[in-house]
């Protein structure tokens, strides 16, 4: 792979981090993507909740077949490694994050023939390397902990009814011959269509429009849950397929993993301390 094709998967593939956020990726990656307004998804005191009954429904049983609210509530940390591709293929990258709460995370992204892209929060303050050179950056606490609260997309899709104040039902809808029924979400300008599957009560669609926008432009297709067998304790997304105005992108995830992260995990790069690092 080129440097100039590395390039182009990273500036798409960190969409994975701000799907929920409306934003797109950061200059240095070398995206070709106009700038997008950044949208917080994360309900304040200030929002007043307005989720019909039927909605609310259809919300709880996509929570129960995902393993249930207590197991969610319980859950203390993750760990999640993906395989992401383009076009045919021909460019990968592969994905590795790790959270624990409260706002501790760390993400790597390794790409062939560019380098590795990093970022992380050790509760205090949080940092970046990016490719190709290895620059050290200190982000401050409050981008960290954006960071933390977005990037997860595996935590996005457990916890979306968490994530957005109104909700209602649209209507049924079939996706690739399975039946759902679609909600249309919203928590102030960020809007998403959330299509859930009939029979398992999973979801199978997420579409995510951009601020100030009716269309969307985001369409995330959850392809494969993990097994009903192995919940332990909660079922994961496997395999995604993200769809873009400029091109598709494939996540498959080999493994999420829960309660196995400890916070030792989480220590900031000792380089962060000198004077080169850039603030």
């Amino acid at each position: 792979m080129t440097p100039r094709a590395g390039t182009a998967i990273l500036g798409c593939t960190s969409l994975i981090a701000l799907l929920a956020a409306g934003q797109a990726p950061p200059d240095r990656v070398g995206s070709d993507q106009a700038p997008s307004e950044v949208v917080e998804t994360t309900p304040t005191a200030e929002t007043t909740e307005v989720i019909d009954p039927q909605a609310r429904r259809i919300l709880d049983r996509g929570i129960e077949a995902m393993g249930g609210r207590s197991s969610r509530e319980a859950l203390t940390s993750s760990r999640s490694m993906a395989v992401l591709s383009m076009g045919d293929g021909d460019m990968s990258s592969s994905f590795q994050l790790l959270t624990r709460k409260p706002g501790l995370f760390l993400t790597r992204q390794s790409i062939e023939g560019l380098g590795e892209m990093e970022i992380g929060c050790d509760g205090t303050r949080g940092w970046r390397k990016d490719p190709p050179d290895g620059l050290l950056t200190e982000i401050d606490i409050e981008s960290a902990l954006e960071f933390a609260g977005r990037f997860d997309l595996q935590a996005l899709v457990r916890e979306i009814d968490l994530r957005f104040t109104e909700a209602r039902v649209l209507g049924p809808e079939t996706v690739e011959e399975v039946p759902c029924t679609v909600l249309a979400m919203m928590n102030g300008k960020q809007a998403v269509k959330v299509y859930y599957e009939d029979a398992s009560g999973l979801p199978r669609v997420i579409e995510i429009s951009e601020a100030g926008r009716g269309k969307s432009s985001r369409r995330v297709v959850i392809e494969q849950w993990s097994d009903p067998t192995e919940m332990h304790p909660m079922r994961w997304m496997k395999k995604l397929r993200i769809e873009q105005p400029r091109q598709t992108i494939e996540a498959t995830y080999k493994y999420v993993t829960f309660d196995d992260v400890s916070e030792s995990t989480f220590i900031a790069p000792h380089a962060l301390d000198a004077t080169g690092a850039r603030k």
